[in-house]
C-alpha cells in the first residue's frame, strides 16, 4: 500500500477546481444566463449575490480537491488510466449533486425541498426492485 502524497493531491485539486470554476462560468454565466435570470425572476428574486458566487467558487475548489483525492484513493485498486478517472468523476458527480442547490437554499433564493421527498426517495431505493439477471443461453 502506497502513501498518498497530500501536497500533490491538493495542488491537483486546486487546478481541477480552477477548471471547474471556469467551465461553470462559461456554462452558467454565459450560455445559460438568460434561463437563470428568467427562473430567478419567476421566483421573485434578483440575480445571484456576491456571497452566492463566492460560495459556488469555494464549492468548485472543494469538488476539485475531493475529486483528486478520490482518484488517488481508487487508483491503487483500479490502476491508472482514463477508466479510473471516469469512475472517480462519476462518483464525484453523485456526491456533489445537490451542493449548488444547498448554497441557494442557504441564501433563501430557492424554496427548500420538503423533507418527505428525500425520505420517499431513499425509502424507494431501499425497497426498490433488484435488477433482473439475464439468463444465459
Amino acid at each position: 500500500m502506497t502513501k498518498t502524497n497530500l501536497a500533490r493531491v491538493v495542488m491537483g485539486g486546486i487546478v481541477a477546481g480552477f477548471v471547474l470554476n471556469i467551465l461553470g462560468y462559461i456554462v452558467d454565466g454565459v450560455l445559460l444566463a438568460p434561463q437563470w435570470n428568467a427562473g430567478m425572476a419567476a421566483l421573485g428574486k434578483g440575480s445571484l449575490t456576491l456571497s452566492q458566487i463566492v460560495g459556488f467558487n469555494i464549492l468548485g475548489f472543494a469538488n476539485g480537491i475531493f475529486g483528486m483525492w478520490l482518484y488517488s484513493a481508487v487508483r491503487p485498486r483500479y490502476g491508472a488510466g482514463p477508466r479510473t478517472a471516469v469512475l472517480a468523476g462519476v462518483a464525484l458527480g453523485r456526491c456533489s449533486l445537490g451542493s449548488e442547490r444547498r448554497v441557494l437554499e442557504r441564501e433563501r433564493s430557492v424554496p427548500e425541498r420538503p423533507r418527505h421527498f428525500d425520505y420517499a426517495r431513499r425509502h424507494y431505493r431501499m425497497r426498490g426492485r433488484r435488477p433482473r439477471r439475464c439468463s444465459r443461453i
